[in-house]
């Protein structure tokens, strides 16, 4: 093999020949060995008995179940927040519709005989439901249960899954992915699309000959963080990356999975590119994600990029509820959404206000001339 740049070579090594070689070369653990660790995951290289911990390490949950604990008024440091919250359940009454849509979910969703079991499903649905106690605002939404199957076919074990699952909600904003309206979903779908129009021009015009959009991948990419394409036992890889560098490392995935297919797709109608992804799941193999991994850690993304598809849906969602929203809804959707928002809608009105004053002049200028015109007898007027 021709090792041209550091990824291949970390490619080579896994995380724990790294950690060893941490160990034995002072020079390279100073140097190289965190660095490299890092590269070597986001390349696929972490083996399955280091990602309990990995995944533990990166969802931090310590505070969040003193919160909870103080939530539900647990005094004694032995109660257990999880099993309470359990026994919690008959004060809630709609946990059985949640239950009964979960329940859904997973059969519609997963084909792994693994989660199909009564026991896994089980786990699913006690966990979810925990969290809808928890996390009220948000309650349940389908693609909570992609993340959920994930974690527990990796850790099994339920508390921990369940654990795992609120560290990483609150580290990567998930709540506001799944709640009502789903606010952080169509951020995200909008920056992706304005990424994937920079990086796949070619994909890109062939959807707008196909009179479409980027909106038929990436709503599933992103509410399903990439489940719906991708299967359990391999699944874990990219999850791997979005738990430790978050959304950047899901965009730059994404942009590699869909840039390893641009060829194939741009050869499709829109039957065949929903049939082709209809299959997809099933035939998708390791070395294809390992190769996938690879080109993910070779895209760059500028962060004036980011910031211009973040700066522009924030402008279109000002303009629309202006257009469309009563100032009542309108104020109150400002207040549940931050500051950005009020910035964008602000400069609009500043504009607006700049461009009825140039208006102003400019006619006041008119009859100015006219009136010039009229006295000057055929002399040339200056404007």
């Amino acid at each position: 093999m021709c090792i041209r740049d550091r990824s291949d070579f970390v490619s080579l090594l896994d995380v724990k020949q790294i950690m060893s070689l941490g160990l034995v070369c002072r020079s390279f653990h100073r140097i190289f060995s965190k660095e490299y660790i890092q590269l070597a995951i986001r390349l696929g290289n972490l083996e399955a008995p280091l990602r309990y911990l990995f995944w533990i390490q990166q969802a931090p949950y310590v505070n969040i179940e003193k919160r909870f604990r103080l939530k539900l008024k647990l005094s004694s440091i032995f109660d257990s927040v999880y099993l309470k919250l359990l026994e919690n359940e008959a004060a809630y009454p709609e946990l059985d519709r949640i239950r009964m849509s979960i329940r859904k979910d997973v059969c519609r969703t997963y084909d792994d005989p693994k989660i199909l079991k009564a026991e896994w499903q089980q786990k699913m649905e006690n966990i979810l439901s925990c969290l809808a106690q928890v996390y009220n605002e948000v309650g349940y939404c389908q693609g909570m249960s992609f993340l959920a199957g994930e974690i527990i076919y990796v850790v099994e074990e339920e508390e921990l899954a369940f654990w795992l699952f609120a560290g990483i909600m609150e580290k990567h904003h998930l709540d506001l992915l799944f709640k009502n309206g789903l606010p952080a979903a169509h951020l995200h779908m909008h920056i992706l699309s304005s990424l994937l129009e920079m990086h796949l021009p070619a994909l890109d015009l062939h959807l707008r000959k196909l009179n479409s959009g980027w909106s038929m991948f990436t709503s599933k990419l992103i509410m399903t963080l990439c489940s719906s394409y991708i299967p359990l036992e391999l699944l874990q890889f990219i999850y791997d990356v979005f738990f430790m560098d978050g959304w950047i490392g899901l965009y730059k995935i994404i942009l590699s999975f869909l840039g390893y297919l641009q060829i194939t797709l741009c050869g499709m109608d829109l039957a065949g590119i929903s049939e082709f992804f209809r299959g997809f799941k099933n035939k998708t193999t390791h070395k294809e994600i390992r190769e996938i991994l690879r080109n993910a850690v070779r895209i760059h993304l500028r962060k004036d990029a980011i910031e211009k598809g973040i700066d522009s849906f924030f402008r279109t969602e000002a303009e629309k509820l202006l257009k469309n929203q009563p100032d009542a809804v309108f104020a109150e959707w400002i207040k549940s959404s931050g500051h950005i928002i009020e910035k964008h809608v602000g400069l609009m009105n500043c504009l607006t206000a700049q461009y009825n004053k140039d208006i102003e002049h400019f006619h006041k200028k008119l009859v100015l001339v006219e009136a010039q015109l009229v006295n000057a007898n055929g002399k040339q007027i200056q404007i």
